[in-house]
């Protein structure tokens, strides 16, 4: 395998991926001048995600092993020191580890990853499309507005690769949950993964939103019943009969409390 160098920034909360536009702000110094580094030669960055978030050196163990190559798009200086960059994703690669030599910035050892799906023969990447396609279908009855903008994707002839990137991009999945698809180096396997993410996400909102209906279910009845009592007593006032139903309530309370068996009970009532 060929590796590569290229300057690193490490990402807090955030996965980006190939095909990918996005803006994101820097505040840590080593990311900075890795931006201005990328600027000089080529305008090529290498994305990674933390593991942990609120880590403020990670060195290699505390990254991800995939990030994206990505093609830095507009630099635009922010007040309090902040830089906010725009990014395209381009293509995955693999962390193989950090050159050391560099201090002024993290600098990444990488290798390509191949995400044409070159073990795929065409059959295999049909069937795969098709059903991530009819899982997708399922998920995006929960989620319409994810459906609106993959629609035309699943609709056009793209390859699988494409697919999955475009599904992680626009599903709202925690950037843990699309990590953990991203890391899988294989494209079928990675495939395999995403729809199964998917089928479960579909399962939980189904079920969310049989839970919601019977909640909603409950409460209008419970609001009927509520409306139904105040009418009631409405009734019984215009008829003047609410003193007398105060009554018969305040006997049949006392008959409760008295100290007497039940059949004694049923005769006073």
């Amino acid at each position: 395998m060929n590796h590569f160098e290229l300057p690193m920034v490490a990402l807090r909360g955030l996965t980006v991926l190939p095909n990918m536009i996005i803006h994101f702000d820097l505040s840590r110094e080593q990311s900075k001048k890795a931006i201005e580094q990328a600027l000089n030669d080529k305008q090529k960055i290498f994305l990674v995600a933390q593991k942990n978030a609120q880590e403020d050196n990670p060195d290699l163990e505390a990254l991800y092993t995939m990030g994206t190559v990505a093609l830095i798009k507009q630099v635009t200086k922010l007040p309090d020191d902040i830089v906010r960059v725009m990014v395209e994703g381009v293509s995955r690669a693999k962390l193989i580890g950090i050159n050391e030599d560099e201090e002024l910035y993290l600098r990444a050892i990488l290798e390509n990853v191949d995400d044409n799906g070159a073990e795929i023969d065409k059959i295999e990447e049909e069937a795969i499309i098709r059903s991530l396609r009819e899982v997708f279908s399922t998920y995006v009855k929960f989620y319409p507005k994810v459906g609106k903008s993959l629609n035309r994707y699943f609709k056009e002839e793209n390859s699988l690769g494409f697919l999955v990137n475009q599904v992680l991009i626009n599903t709202p999945f925690s950037y843990e949950q699309k990590q953990k698809i991203y890391e899988i180096e294989e494209l079928n396997k990675q495939s395999e993964a995403l729809i199964s993410m998917i089928f479960k996400e579909s399962q939980i909102a189904s079920i969310r939103a049989e839970l919601a209906m019977k909640i909603k279910e409950k409460i209008d009845k419970n609001q009927k019943n509520y409306i139904l009592r105040e009418q009631l007593e409405y009734i019984r006032e215009e008829l003047g009969e609410k003193d007398q139903y105060s009554d018969i309530k305040q006997f049949e309370e006392a008959v409760e409390k008295l100290k007497a068996n039940k059949e004694v009970k049923e005769k006073i009532k």
